[in-house]
């Protein structure tokens, strides 16, 4: 049931692992302009106490996690063959059915 929901232990690996990363590649961009503002401190606005420029929204690192393809690929072919299944069982009770049927 826990693989079938995607929150089996294999899954939870995956995405700590990816958070991980995530937090890494975080502290790498924001990490070296926070230290270089607060070395050089120079104020945004003429006039403002402000010292922290930040307008590089679309730069920052996007969390991605890694898919786990291979569990994702056998819960599919699960559910397909189960699908498959029922609908031959449905086609063979149906013709059973439609060969008695009075003609």
């Amino acid at each position: 049931m826990e693989k079938a929901a995607g929150t089996d232990a294999a899954r939870h690996a995956a995405f700590l692992a990816a958070s991980t990363a995530y937090r890494r590649d975080l502290r790498a961009f924001f990490e070296p302009r926070i230290l270089a503002q607060a070395l050089d401190p120079v104020p945004v606005c003429a006039g403002c106490p402000a010292r922290l420029d930040f307008d590089a929204y679309d730069a920052v690192p996007a969390f991605a996690p890694a898919p786990a393809l291979a569990a994702a690929r056998h819960q599919a072919g699960l559910s397909l063959a189960a699908l498959v299944a029922m609908a031959l069982a449905l086609a063979a009770l149906a013709h059973r059915r439609l060969r008695r049927w009075p003609a």
